[in-house]
């Protein structure tokens, strides 16, 4: 829901800037017309802020996610798909299931 949220968040910015293919320029990359952003501008400070907002977010859910991607691993490499196991096994950092869930309560 967050995910969504930020998705629609990042949106306005482009409506705002009047012209969609101008959205460009919100970025600080260097181009080749020399123009650079104004950092006191609102406009600008919604992007830095969406999109720190959507880093957290994607990053709070991916955290989230690791306990089921070792799961995952686990059931991969019992059914012995190595090729999902070892993708799952690498989105999971080396998460080791030492006890099942209910016997940690």
């Amino acid at each position: 829901m967050t995910i969504f949220a930020v998705v629609c968040a990042g949106i306005f910015p482009l409506f705002h800037v009047g012209r969609v293919w101008m959205a460009w320029y919100l970025f600080p990359i260097p181009n080749s017309n020399a123009i650079w952003q104004n950092f006191r501008s609102p406009l600008e400070w919604d992007v830095f802020a969406v999109s720190t907002y959507g880093m957290v977010s994607v990053l709070f859910w991916y955290i989230g996610m690791i306990p089921d991607l070792g799961l995952l691993r686990d059931r991969f490499t019992a059914a012995g798909d190595r090729v999902r196991a070892w993708v799952y096994g690498l989105l999971a950092m080396g998460l080791a299931r030492l006890q099942p869930p209910l016997e940690q309560l």
